[in-house]
C-alpha cells in the first residue's frame, strides 16, 4: 500500500475554507506481550469536516461498502484483511469536546461514551516530522506514557484514536514501549467525509464491553461462513472481518476462538471509570 505526504504548503489555504480532509495513519502495533518482537501494521483514516471527526480502519471500510452493495460475504476475500482489534469507529466532536467509540461485536452495535480525555503537557522540543514542522508534547493515558508529535500547520486539534485536545494535528503519537504507534502517511482532500455511525446501539461502560468480549466468544454468533480449500480454510465474520487458517489445522473451532480473543497487551491498559 503506497501513500504520500503532501505538503503543508499546499494543504493549510484549504482550511481556511473548511474543506474536509482523510488522514492516513500507518499504524503498528505489537499483540503479545510475549512476543514484543512480533508487529502488526495496518491503516487507519481520521475523516474529518474541521468540527466532528471519524477514525476507522481503512480495510474495514472498503469492505463495510462492498457488503452493504452485494449482501454477500463472498465478495469480502479479494480484500485485504483487517486486524480483528481494529473493529471499532471513533467519533470526536471538537465543540463539546467528546468521543464515542462504536464496535460491532455479539451482532450488536455497541457505543462507549467516553468519560475522559488526554490531558497534555507540552514539551519544549521541536522537530520536522513526515515534512512538518512539530512539537512534542506528553500525556498519561489510560495506563500508558504516550508521546505525540503535532503541527500548528494544520489547525484542528484532533489526531489518531482518541487522542484529541493538542493545538494542531498529531503528526506520530506512540506510547512509551512503542507497543503502539501511529504515523500520519497521508493527507488528500475529500469532496464527503465519512462519518456515518450506527443509529441503533447498545450503550455499555468498557468494563461491561470488555467482561462480555472475555465471556461471550461464540462461533454460532461470531462466525458467518467457512469456504474450505485443499490448502486454505477462510472464515468470514459477521462482523465483515476475514481469517485464513491452514488446512492442517488440527482444531479449527478452536483456532478461531483463539483468534477472536483480543491481545494481551492492548492499546489501553485502563479503563474509564
Amino acid at each position: 500500500m503506497k501513500f504520500h505526504i503532501t505538503l503543508f504548503i499546499l494543504i493549510f489555504p484549504l482550511f481556511l475554507f473548511a474543506q474536509s480532509f482523510r488522514f492516513t495513519y500507518e499504524y503498528k502495533f505489537k499483540p503479545q506481550k510475549e512476543k514484543m518482537d512480533s508487529v502488526i501494521t495496518d491503516y487507519m483514516n481520521l475523516d474529518t469536516d474541521g468540527k466532528k471527526s471519524l477514525f476507522f480502519n481503512d480495510s474495514k471500510h472498503k469492505m463495510d461498502s462492498v457488503y452493504a452493495a452485494s449482501k454477500n460475504l463472498n465478495d469480502l476475500t479479494q480484500y485485504k484483511n483487517y486486524n480483528q482489534n481494529l473493529n471499532y469507529t471513533i467519533f470526536k466532536d471538537y465543540s463539546i469536546p467528546k468521543i464515542d467509540f462504536y464496535s460491532k461485536k455479539f451482532n450488536l452495535d455497541i457505543l462507549i461514551e467516553e468519560k475522559e480525555l488526554p490531558k497534555w503537557n507540552l514539551v519544549d522540543e521541536f522537530s520536522v516530522i513526515n515534512t512538518f514542522k512539530c512539537q512534542k508534547a506528553y500525556t498519561k493515558y489510560k495506563g500508558r506514557e504516550w508521546y505525540a508529535w503535532f503541527t500548528k500547520d494544520i489547525p484542528i486539534n484532533d489526531g489518531p484514536y482518541k487522542f484529541i485536545g493538542l493545538p494542531g494535528l498529531i503528526i506520530r503519537v506512540s506510547d512509551k514501549e512503542e507497543s503502539h504507534t501511529f504515523d500520519l502517511i497521508q493527507v488528500i482532500h475529500i469532496k464527503d467525509p465519512f462519518l456515518e455511525v450506527p443509529k441503533k446501539v447498545r450503550l455499555m461502560t468498557q468494563t461491561q464491553f470488555d467482561e462480555l468480549a472475555k465471556k461471550n466468544i461464540n462461533l454460532k454468533t461470531d462466525v458467518a461462513f467457512t469456504n474450505v480449500t485443499n490448502k486454505t480454510v477462510t472464515v468470514g465474520l459477521n462482523d465483515g472481518n476475514m481469517m485464513n487458517l491452514s488446512n492442517n489445522t488440527a482444531n479449527v473451532d478452536q483456532a478461531i476462538i483463539d483468534k477472536l480473543r483480543k491481545s494481551n497487551n492492548p492499546i489501553e491498559l485502563k479503563p474509564s471509570e
